[in-house]
């Protein structure tokens, strides 16, 4: 059996609640705990809150896929649980996306791509944890990143 998985960006209507306190801004979302956001301003705490939910609900979705293929020990799905759940350094990163780490780096603020931080076990000596990607959002990221670069470089030859 032949599995494709395709990731969709929807906006379903979820209710948040903002908050002011003084000149501090927060955001929660009252049906997803622990999912919360401060900033300075409204607009603020609603894009990062907006952003911190899309990280919450693919990450959801990883775990959620991991334990299904624990639990059915399907090849197939395993190995698709595998994928979604794959991380590299963000050395490795730039490295498969033919970018320099300030790219990936500017992808991750922007939002393009989902950082995560290395499991504590793998904490160098007193050393910073470091940060992962995951490595199916790198592969989609490439490739929008070509498709766009490609599509300038035609429209500058026929300018």
């Amino acid at each position: 059996m032949d599995h494709r998985l395709q990731d969709v960006v929807v906006r379903p209507r979820i209710h948040v609640v903002v908050e002011q306190e003084g000149t501090a801004w927060g955001a929660y979302v009252p049906a997803v705990p622990g999912v919360v956001a401060v900033g300075a301003s409204a607009e603020e705490v609603t894009a990062l809150i907006e952003s911190i939910l899309s990280f919450h609900f693919a990450d959801e979705h990883r775990v959620g896929l991991a334990g299904e293929a624990r639990e059915e020990a399907d090849a197939e799905v395993q190995r698709l649980a595998e994928e979604a759940t794959a991380t590299m350094t963000l050395t490795d990163a730039a490295q498969l996306a033919g970018v320099t780490l300030a790219a990936i780096t500017n992808a991750i603020t922007s939002g393009q791509l989902t950082a995560t931080a290395a499991p504590a076990e793998s904490l160098p000596p007193r050393g910073r944890r470091t940060r992962l990607v995951y490595r199916q959002e790198v592969e989609r990221w490439r490739g929008e990143r070509k498709a766009r670069l490609s599509k300038q470089m035609r429209q500058l030859a026929h300018a």
